[in-house]
C-alpha cells in the first residue's frame, strides 16, 4: 500500500501523523482485505484512527466489487 499526503494537509508533522494512522489502520485490517495494490491519497489530516479504518474498508470493498465486475465480463 502506498500513501500520499500533499502539502495541503498541513506541515510535515500533520502529514506524517496522518500517514502513520492510515498505515496502522491497514495493518490492523490487512488479513480481512483482498490482495490488491493500493495507493491512498489523504485529503484530511484531522481524522481519527476509526475513521481511517472505516474509510479504508469501504474503499477496498468498492474496489473489489469493481474488479469483480470487470473480471465477470
Amino acid at each position: 500500500m502506498g500513501v500520499r499526503a500533499g502539502k495541503r494537509l498541513g506541515n510535515a508533522v500533520a502529514r506524517n501523523r496522518a500517514k502513520r494512522r492510515i498505515r496502522e489502520a491497514f495493518r490492523l485490517h490487512q488479513r480481512a482485505l483482498p490482495a490488491l495494490d493500493m495507493v491512498c491519497v489523504l485529503r484530511r489530516a484531522d481524522a481519527a484512527m476509526e475513521e481511517y479504518a472505516q474509510s479504508l474498508l469501504k474503499l477496498v470493498e468498492r474496489a473489489s466489487a469493481r474488479l469483480g465486475r470487470v473480471r465477470a465480463r
